[in-house]
């Protein structure tokens, strides 16, 4: 088994973790994890060591398993970046690396891209089977999805969401109390788990970027006509997706309510 050496600088980032992950259960089931705590220096560094034994000089070191396959580098910033940070890695064993054919490579990507769209097909199959327009009861049953192959998901972040359907001139409307989190996103996605053409199109905000009422809740509007309301999460035109509620690194968290409105009835906060 390799080993290697993952060096960058997060820059304004307001977090950084690095994942891995294996086959197991769910297909990318995360497996050992590093948050920015344990990860980045106080210059704003990163020196990680990855697999091998540990490396004994008190740079953060990460396991690796006989069956982790991929590392990812996570990067959370409140507002986008004007530089993308640069991270390095490079394998730092003596064990000479057995390269992988042409064909091999060709196979591997084909069978990558064909997860990819069986999982975006299973999830959303699973979302609605739960509920639409709104999140499932505590007691639903759980329907897990038959494949996962596009989904990552991190041991640094709790994901809330659910199945939206909407006839034209409706809109869904969400009002609760902000999670404690040291990230939160609010994001519509398509049916494919694509976002729509985010800078056309205003389909996901940040905590930071909600306008709360003066007792510190909120009212966010998902809809794909914009209804004039500050909080408007701009579906692209889309009547059908899933609505996600990101919370990274939480300490408390509670589910909005939801309701299908009107379009004519959204109000200012």
């Amino acid at each position: 088994m390799h080993s290697y050496r993952l060096q960058g600088e997060i820059g304004d980032a307001v977090y950084a973790g690095v994942q891995l992950y294996t086959r197991g259960p769910g297909y990318n089931a995360p497996s050992a994890n590093l948050s920015d705590t344990d990860l980045v220096g106080a210059d704003g560094r990163v020196d990680a060591a990855i697999g091998g034994d540990a490396p004994g000089d008190g740079r953060p070191w990460l396991p690796l398993a006989a069956d982790d396959y991929l590392v990812m580098v996570r990067i959370y910033h409140r507002t986008p970046p004007h530089t993308v940070p640069s991270f390095t890695i490079e394998r730092t064993d003596p064990t000479p690396a057995t390269p992988r054919s042409t064909t091999e490579r060709a196979a591997t990507a084909e069978r990558f891209f064909r997860d990819e769209i069986l999982s975006t097909l299973a999830v959303a199959e699973a979302l609605r089977a739960a509920g639409v327009n709104a999140y499932p009861p505590a007691d639903a049953p759980v329907h897990l999805p038959r494949f996962t192959g596009a989904l990552f998901p991190t041991l640094d972040n709790a994901y809330d969401g659910f199945f939206v359907d909407l006839q034209p001139g409706r809109a869904l409307r969400l009002r609760g109390r902000p999670p404690v989190a040291r990230y939160v996103s609010f994001v519509f996605y398509d049916r494919w788990f694509n976002t729509p053409d985010f800078p056309t199109h205003r389909c996901y905000r940040t905590l930071d970027e909600l306008e709360l009422h003066a007792d510190g809740t909120y009212e966010l509007v998902l809809a794909p006509d914009d209804p004039g309301h500050t909080n408007w999460l701009d579906t692209g035109g889309l009547h059908q997706g899933i609505f996600a509620i990101r919370c990274l690194l939480p300490e408390r968290r509670r589910l909005p309510e939801v309701e299908v409105i009107d379009g004519s009835q959204v109000r200012q906060p």
